[in-house]
């Protein structure tokens, strides 16, 4: 998108996944979500292709319609504008930098599991044993380590 000249989602960079898994599970990360850029979304359920504005799509919290009615979905109109990509572009960057670094992505684990709360009110012994196999990270206290 960003050689198209749009710009309006560098916080997904670095996301794994495909564009229908990110709109099923209204994917998000540091305070957007794609409920924030969906228009329209077009979808095969039951025999039938439907046409679904944002509304009809019920995000919230990592949640769309599509996990409570299964579909396929097969397109999206996402709501992007024609910008500065040079900014867009650092963006980018910056928000990849900052997966790469948190947690380290050279060891297993599995991923960011906790809503977000606000960590700032919690007492969190980041070493603590879980279970037998894994230990909360030292990097990001949302993130498992699996042994």
């Amino acid at each position: 998108t960003l050689d198209a000249g749009l710009v309006g989602w560098s916080w997904v960079a670095g996301l794994p996944g495909t564009i229908g898994g990110a709109v099923r599970g209204n994917a998000g990360a540091y305070g957007k979500g794609m409920s924030d850029i969906v228009t329209d979304v077009t979808i095969f359920r039951n025999g039938e292709v439907l046409d679904l504005d944002n509304q009809a799509m019920k995000f919230k919290y990592r949640h769309s319609l599509i996990k409570d009615e299964p579909a396929v979905i097969i397109n999206v109109v996402l709501k992007l504008t024609v910008g500065d990509t040079a900014l867009e572009r650092a963006e980018v960057e910056k928000y990849i930098k900052r997966r790469e670094q948190t947690p380290p992505l050279t060891l297993p684990n599995s991923g960011c599991v906790f809503k977000n709360i606000d960590l700032t009110t919690q007492t969190v012994d980041q070493e603590r044993i879980i279970s037998g196999e894994a230990t909360l990270r030292d990097k990001a206290s949302k993130s498992i380590k699996c042994s």
